[in-house]
């Protein structure tokens, strides 16, 4: 057996003196100059798969994909105003209605935009992501507010490091689409959660149509290789479903997008933005009706559908049913 896996989750505030570079590229102990650190009182202390060192719990191509599609540009992510300014951020807020005394979990927490926004609202926001720029950058946007309720650990949405039953609210937002199984991520967000907590999630979504479906998470997965697959809102009742929530509520929101700024978040080549551009204009009549591609003076812009959804994990677990199939092969 070897040691196992806690994460160290740092609370608190950092030295001054660490300068944005480093903090992006360091290891925790670096970063927290080995003060402020503790594990968390609720991670799991007993052998849970992917929680070894050394062990790579997702698919490993993949995960060097997201890694590889979002640590050279985590900054990008900072500044982004689908992620930080959006208006699902705001909304998952104002539908979860924290009292003040919640832990929450935030997944795939990117530049930590969802798990500051709930901080100032509750009593502290674990961020968990799979990619450590993208943390470096969460804590340095958490020291720059002022915030010291709010902890950061690297990990994996499909294998979460965590004891059963540890937190009252569980929120993920603009992530799932990149989770290779997103019915086992919910499971685990539901495991995790405590009777009678919430999940809050918002991700992107499909038309219903399947071939529309498929022509648009193409489209994505070409600007962005670690795009898996975004589902339909009917899907996403099912799978909210299968992992035993309880759906409360559900929103949709029709964010538009700048092609420019959308491209260049990734740094995309000049020869796949030609293509992407393409593919958006000349997209298949159900498809296009769904991105509303158009130009307005000098810029091209289009539209992407995100579904809200908050879903109450029963006092007593819920036999599961059956959830939508995956990305289809």
């Amino acid at each position: 057996m070897g040691s196992f896996w806690l994460p160290a989750i740092s609370f608190g505030h950092p030295p001054k003196k660490l300068n944005r570079k480093k903090w992006g590229q360091s290891t925790f102990s670096e970063v927290d100059g080995g003060a402020g650190k503790r594990y968390a009182p609720f991670c799991e202390r007993r052998r849970r798969p992917g929680c070894l060192k050394g062990e790579e719990p997702m698919d490993s191509t993949h995960k060097n994909r997201v890694q590889a599609s979002f640590g050279p540009h985590a900054r990008a992510y900072t500044t982004s105003a689908v992620h930080a300014r959006g208006t699902s951020l705001a909304r998952l807020v104002q539908l979860v209605a924290p009292q003040g005394h919640e832990r929450v979990l935030d997944i795939a927490t990117g530049a930590g935009h969802t798990a500051l926004a709930f901080a100032p609202h509750v009593a502290y926001v674990v961020g968990l992501d799979l990619t450590r720029p993208m943390l470096g950058e969460a804590r340095w946007l958490a020291h720059q507010r002022g915030l010291g309720n709010v902890g950061f650990c690297q990990g994996d949405a499909e294998h979460l490091p965590f004891a059963d039953a540890s937190f009252a609210v569980v929120t993920c937002r603009i992530a799932p689409h990149h989770f290779p199984d997103v019915a086992r991520a919910l499971r685990e967000m539901a495991r995790v959660c405590a009777p009678g907590g919430r999940v809050a999630l918002a991700d992107n979504v499909m038309p219903e149509d399947t071939a529309a479906a498929a022509y648009i998470n193409d489209f994505e997965a070409l600007r962005d290789p670690s795009h898996h697959w975004a589902y339909s809102l009917s899907d996403w009742r099912q799978l909210l479903q299968a992992a035993g929530l309880i759906l409360e509520a559900e929103e949709v929101l029709v964010k538009t997008m700048n092609f420019a700024d959308w491209v260049a978040r990734l740094a995309v080549s000049r020869e796949v933005v030609e293509e992407l551009r393409q593919r958006l204009f000349n997209a298949p009549a159900a498809s296009r009706a769904y991105l509303r591609p158009r130009v307005e003076g000098q810029e091209a812009y289009f539209e992407l559908t995100e579904g809200l959804f908050v879903a109450r994990k029963a006092e007593r677990s819920r036999a599961a049913a059956p959830g939508p199939r995956h990305r289809p092969e």
